[in-house]
């Protein structure tokens, strides 16, 4: 893992304060926000991300959605026993 920032397809710019998952719109069962967050910062921090270097390390922080990061994805096998193309994800925002 060589960036220090990984989006991790959680938003809430439906609804402000209502993270969600792209994909499923389902709220997580688990939250893991570092200090103080999700802040929503000059009210423009509508999606989550794994940040490396806060304050307690790979904890969730809000960001402005249009900052560049990689993508952290979770990989499902939907039908019987084969591989998955290289890089498929299911947490892009359709």
């Amino acid at each position: 893992m060589k960036a220090p920032k990984w989006w991790i397809g959680l938003a809430d710019d439906d609804v402000e304060g209502t993270y969600v998952w792209y994909g499923t719109n389902d709220k997580p069962t688990f939250t893991d926000w570092s200090p103080g967050n999700p802040s929503d910062s000059g009210s423009n921090e509508d999606c989550g991300e794994f940040d490396k270097n806060g304050g307690n390390g790979l904890q969730w922080n809000d960001v402005n959605c249009h900052a560049l990061r990689p993508v952290i994805c979770e990989s499902v096998q939907m039908f019987g026993d084969f591989d998955l193309p290289e890089n498929f994800c299911h947490c892009q925002k359709s």
